[in-house]
């Protein structure tokens, strides 16, 4: 595929990955969504570390991906949003990477159902306001001090991931945060519980606490 030096948006979808070069240059691109593409495995490096002007990264419906790179990640330091969903081969997030991230204001993970835990490097994307984790029903649990440094965060949204067993205790740190929704969290469920659950104490500053909430309660 031929690459135009003044590209700033592209969409890849239900094609090969084999259209772009390991070492695709588009240095301008601030905008780029995978979806529907059977053949990747692992996103290259060097390829993605080019993209330092890149504002928004989605990853959709991709069977076979197994990872991402750590260093090429850490270096979108433009990123402000960043979604990953339908990745069923997804065991990781690097944690050196994630921490790059340091302009990241908006972060979505859904249907992932290898994912099992979150890196600690998260906690250096200091800038994050709207966080939502769902349908992971693999993931135990929160990194304990990354969450505990993500002080901008205003929004935290939980839903399906019934092995998720308690909040970090980093929770209480923050004190931005504005919004908390879970929902389909089993043992979270109890454990919020007002006044008498387990992690109560650490979420109890947030002014809006939503577990489980009736059909249109939200909107």
């Amino acid at each position: 595929m031929p690459l135009y030096p003044n590209l700033d948006q592209l969409e890849l979808k239900r094609s090969s990955w084999k259209v772009l070069p390991s070492s695709f240059v588009l240095s301008k691109l601030k905008y780029l969504r995978i979806r529907s593409v059977e053949d990747i495995e692992y996103v290259p490096e060097e390829g993605i570390g080019n993209l330092t002007l890149l504002e928004k990264l989605e990853i959709e419906d991709c069977p076979n991906l197994v990872s991402l790179p750590d260093q090429g990640m850490g270096r979108l330091i433009s990123l402000q949003r960043l979604c990953i969903s339908n990745c069923p081969k997804l065991a990781s997030l690097p944690d050196e990477g994630m921490g790059g991230l340091i302009s990241l204001q908006r972060l979505e993970i859904s249907n992932c159902p290898t994912l099992a835990s979150l890196p600690e490097g998260i906690g250096n994307v200091t800038l994050l306001q709207d966080f939502l984790i769902s349908g992971c029903p693999n993931l135990v649990s929160l990194p304990d001090q990354g969450m505990g440094r993500l002080i901008s965060l205003k929004e935290l949204k939980i839903w399906d991931c019934p092995k998720l067993a308690s909040l970090p205790e980093g929770m209480g740190n923050l004190k931005t945060l504005l919004f908390l929704w879970i929902l389909d969290c089993p043992i979270l469920k109890q454990r919020c519980q007002k006044e008498t659950g387990e992690d109560w104490s650490k979420i109890a500053h947030i002014p809006d606490i939503r577990i489980d909430p009736q059909p249109g309660a939200f909107f």
